[in-house]
């Protein structure tokens, strides 16, 4: 499943009702989110999960379940795992921070 990094989603992963109800998730709670205006999203149902990157090691979280149609990664899901984004001015690079540690470590 492609994702989307969204760096304004403080939570961990936000899956669209489709995807959700494909992976049998239980919602168990609702939360409500405050959106970039101030203004109270309407209350979202939760579920608890587990997502990776390809390639990693699965970790726990809480999935918002939505109505928008994209995947997106939070900032709690890139903490979990330990990603970090570097920016540049054509692209954008998720890399693991422990590999960005030690490689800067190793240099003079």
């Amino acid at each position: 499943m492609n994702a989307l990094v969204d760096t304004g989603f403080s939570g961990f992963v936000s899956l669209p009702v489709i995807a959700a109800s494909e992976l049998r998730l239980q919602p168990h709670a609702t939360t409500r989110y405050e959106m970039a205006n101030g203004a109270l999203c309407e209350p979202v149902p939760l579920a608890r999960a587990f997502a990776c990157v390809a390639g990693d090691s699965f970790a726990p979280g809480v999935v918002t379940i939505s109505d928008n149609a994209t995947v997106l990664m939070g900032v709690e899901f890139l903490r979990v795992c330990g990603k970090g984004l570097l920016m540049f001015s054509g692209q954008v690079i998720l890399v693991d921070e422990k590999g960005l540690a030690d490689f800067a470590a190793k240099q003079p």
